[in-house]
């Protein structure tokens, strides 16, 4: 039995993985803000969403380390199935549609750095999911002809 399809799956999860860290390090390093995103982080930071105790602020962080952290997550789990034949096309399906919702979001919204790792991990995913047939030794339901 090949081991491509177990290496194509690890590939997808080391994709998925690489997405998160690569989300996390961008919203988390030290980078210097431009001068219009001064101002808008400084009115998200002081205005509370109505009824509650947070601000606009607490929230996008919050969405932000949560989409990091569960990306890569899924990156592992992923890896973790990738050994798993008995398991390995419904997991790929799962990370097919995970990855397409991902790069599909990243490109409406024009937030494009994900999508350069979840395109390539849908089709690779995609690959697992629907394994090539070897045709010629398959036997036909009606017999020999």
């Amino acid at each position: 039995m090949s081991k491509l399809p177990g290496r194509l799956h690890a590939t997808g999860g080391v994709l998925f993985i690489l997405c998160g860290i690569g989300h996390s390090l961008g919203q988390f390093s030290a980078t210097k803000p431009g001068d219009g995103s001064v101002a808008l982080e400084q009115s998200m930071r002081s205005t509370h969403i109505p009824d509650t105790p947070f601000t606009y602020w607490n929230v996008m962080q919050c969405w932000g380390a949560l989409y990091g952290a569960m990306t890569i997550l899924f990156g592992v789990l992923l890896l973790a199935t990738a050994g798993e034949a008995r398991v390995r096309r419904a997991a790929a399906w799962t990370g097919v549609v995970a990855a397409a919702v991902q790069a599909a979001c990243s490109l409406y919204f024009g937030a494009y750095p994900p999508a350069f790792f979840m395109i390539p991990a849908a089709v690779v995913l995609l690959i697992v999911a629907f394994p090539p047939t070897n045709r010629a030794n398959m036997k036909s339901p009606a017999g020999p002809s």
